[in-house]
């Protein structure tokens, strides 16, 4: 007798293990409108704040993008 093609001859069991930790932000530093932020394009200034996308105007340029906060660094600024 022929088998068919698809058929579960071989059941795939299902892996039980523990669920992954939830990631953590380092710090969950919040990040404001106007704060000072360095991106991959150069530094920039947070000018739109969008559910998990923040929308940084760069220095010297006439370019905005649209960046996440795991891509973002945080500019102090400087005390005198």
């Amino acid at each position: 007798m022929k088998q068919a093609r698809f058929t579960q001859y071989k059941k795939i069991q299902s892996i039980i293990r523990p669920l992954d930790p939830p990631r953590k932000r380092p710090g969950d530093v919040l990040v404001k409108l106007n704060d000072r932020v360095e991106t991959a394009h150069g530094p920039g200034r947070v000018i739109e704040i969008a559910e998990d996308r923040y929308l940084i105007e760069l220095d010297g340029q006439i370019a905005r993008v649209w960046e996440r906060l795991s891509s973002l660094k945080f500019v102090r600024p400087k005390v005198v």
